[in-house]
């Protein structure tokens, strides 16, 4: 899950979305499974990526292996700019069994030791009591590295557990939790040596940002008002928790279907691996690009690979803490399964968030495209609208408007990720600009990639004070990103300031320079919620789990409550399968469950909201091919495919897309 600012500022201290279906609904997700532990033998052999080989020595991105020799003890001298939030330390000592267990008051930080003998009991105890909040983030720091947390019910019932990350990094768990109700954390030790830690519970709300460095727009005539600081990037998206993640069959015959062109996210954890299949389309010759990202600071190499039907082994890949696009393209036969599974490299037991989509490469299309992460769909309405904060890997980077200067801080062992999108200009250059504000440090690296991972190039500035400019020769209306860290991974916090200078836009959009977050779209990019998140029950407008419902559309509803005057269209669609009449009333009827939820559970005005239903023919985005020839109803139905068709849409209403739908129907 995306850190909050909170659980960053506990670090220091410390040392899918919703679903629609169509007519036909097959439960293809497995959600909320048990996990089977998996002996899965894999070959070791390493796939040389774009994100473990750098051309240049000073865009080098370190290794795990660089990044668990710097000790995260550094962030405890950091400066954040977050100056709002503080955090209280006190020494607490533990109870030897759950009825001496001490209260852990809430954003707290507590001091802990167990010495090399083990005094203080192998077994350490504390207790908490949660509040109105479904979510909370317990971070476990400090030299914490031979502890196993444990989190106990007040029946004695282990609900998790988790070893303490290696080389001195926060432990972060963010695990759902009933409100008002006592818990306990019971701490071990594995062997005989001592342990000075840290622990702390708090809260995740739906203001909660993640950063352990922040970029802020710098105010002037052209900016928008930076006071109020929000987030709008993956945190809502990647609820990736006990109970909530997508996993994968613990074999080939139990392998999940996943459509193309939709992210998948998961968690690896006890040497667990997970298997997924896709349906090639019916394209010949066509080339198909697996993308993950590690999401997971400090641990180790995410390890996947894809086969065929028969069990051979057609290539792998890994994807490092860094928190790039690693991307390996395989040239595939036409409809057609394929199964890939995905695991910790040599099957360690680290606990990995990560996030995979697979793509059609050079897929032509004229259809509306949508997109199913918040952060894209806000655009640059989302950025304008306050502070913008960095992430640790490139899915959750926060998107920066063109053409307005920002300052921000890179820390020690720590990647910062932006992303922008270029505007329409065809064959543009677009010149970025860098100054190192600080003295006596190193350089500052600046790296440009696609969203494959590919080095587009990189440039640094130095501690001269000069300002560092880089031009390249960009593609229209595509989201590039931004990786910023210091040379050589070196002890250094680095101050700094950045622009990208765009070229005039061809086609200018509801955004321009000068306009406010009020003046543009809500959603930009219409909003996809499919079937990869959360499922409808078959042939009905009724949530399969509302709880799950409700959390996906709750970053929805706050983008449109900040938006009174803003209209929104829902749009319900469908798999190919069934009459259209009948797909058309059905594809209303969960738009308005959408709308209905949205009014009741979160209070958005239902004056502000319209529904309609197209079904599958009237669908003007982009679909995924679930008939095995495109557009033939009566050939063979592809369900993964069918998974991503059955979705809701949301767009504003005085958006282009929205005036031909309400104009064509």
């Amino acid at each position: 899950m995306k850190r909050t600012m909170k659980g960053l500022l506990i670090a220091a201290a410390l040392s899918t979305t919703l679903i629609a279906g169509g007519c036909q609904s097959a439960d293809v997700v497995k959600t909320i499974a048990d996990a089977v532990e998996s002996e899965t033998e894999h070959s070791t052999e390493e796939t040389t990526t774009e994100a473990e080989t750098r051309e240049t020595e000073e865009s080098e991105e370190p290794e795990t292996e660089s990044a668990e020799e710097s000790p995260d003890a550094a962030a405890e001298t950091q400066e954040s700019s977050a100056e709002t939030l503080s955090l209280e330390e006190i020494e607490l000592e533990a109870g030897a069994n759950m009825n001496e267990a001490p209260e852990i008051p809430l954003e707290t930080v507590i001091l802990g030791q167990v010495d090399s003998r083990g005094n203080g009991g192998w077994s350490l105890w504390y207790t908490f009591t949660t509040g109105d909040m479904s979510t909370y983030e317990i971070a476990l720091g400090k030299d914490s590295e031979n502890l196993t947390l444990h989190l106990i019910d007040i029946k004695g019932n282990e609900l998790y557990s988790q070893k303490a990350n290696s080389g001195g990094f926060t432990t972060f768990v963010d695990i759902e939790l009933k409100p008002f109700t006592k818990y306990y954390l019971q701490l071990t030790t594995d062997n005989w040596k001592g342990a000075d830690y840290s622990l702390s519970i708090s809260p995740i709300d739906a203001a909660a940002v993640s950063s352990d460095a922040t970029a802020t727009v710098i105010a002037g005539e052209n900016t928008a008002d930076t006071g109020n600081a929000i987030s709008f990037g993956a945190a809502e998206k990647s609820a990736v928790t006990d109970t909530t993640d997508i996993r994968g069959g613990t074999n080939m015959n139990d392998a999940v279907l996943l459509p193309l062109e939709t992210r998948l996210y998961g968690t690896y954890k006890n040497s667990q691996a997970m298997w997924f299949a896709f349906t090639t389309t019916s394209t010949e010759n066509a080339t198909y690009r697996l993308t993950t990202v590690n999401k997971t600071k400090g641990s180790k190499k995410l390890y996947a690979a894809v086969y065929n039907e028969n069990g051979d082994r057609l290539g792998d890949w890994t994807a490092d803490e860094g928190g790039g696009f690693s991307t390996k393209d395989f040239k595939l036969d036409p409809n057609t399964v394929y199964y890939f599974y995905v695991s910790g490299k040599d099957n360690h037991k680290d606990t990995i968030n990560y996030m995979l989509i697979i793509r059609e490469a050079n897929k032509q299309t004229t259809a509306y495209q949508t997109t199913d992460s918040f952060s894209e769909a806000r655009g640059l309405s989302g950025a304008l609208e306050g502070t913008i904060y960095p992430a640790f890997n490139a899915d959750d980077a926060a998107l920066l408007p063109l053409n307005l200067q920002f300052s921000g801080k890179v820390q020690d062992a720590s990647n910062s990720w932006f992303a922008f999108t270029t505007n329409s200009a065809e064959n543009a250059t677009y010149s970025f600009s860098a100054v190192n504000m600080s003295t006596d440090t190193k350089n500052l690296i600046i790296g440009i990639y696609d969203q494959y991972g590919t080095k587009v190039g990189d440039w640094s500035a130095g501690q001269d004070g000069k300002t560092s400019t880089k031009e390249y020769r960009l593609d229209p209306s595509t989201t590039y990103y931004l990786l910023f860290h210091c040379k050589d991974w070196s002890n250094d916090t680095i101050s700094y300031s950045f622009i990208i200078n765009a070229p005039e836009d061809e086609n200018p959009d509801a955004v321009t320079i000068g306009e406010t977050a009020e003046d543009a779209l809500v959603f930009e990019t219409p909003f996809e919620l499919n079937e990869t998140q959360v499922m409808f029950v078959a042939n009905e407008a009724t949530f399969i789990n509302e709880n799950t419902a409700k959390a996906a559309v709750a970053p929805v509803a706050e983008a449109i409550l900040a938006h009174p005057d803003h209209s929104i269209l829902i749009a319900g669609t469908t798999a190919t399968d069934g009459s259209q009449e009948s797909c058309v009333e059905l594809s209303n009827r969960r738009a308005e469950a959408v709308k209905n939820l949205l009014v009741a559970e979160y209070g958005v005005p239902e004056s502000q909201i319209q529904t309609i239903g197209l079904g599958y023919v009237a669908d003007p985005f982009e679909r995924g091919q679930d008939r095995e020839i495109a557009g033939d109803i009566t050939s063979k139905f592809i369900e993964s495919e069918g998974a991503k068709n059955r979705r809701v849409v949301i767009m504003d209403v005085d958006s282009v897309v929205a005036q031909e739908i309400l104009a064509a129907n």
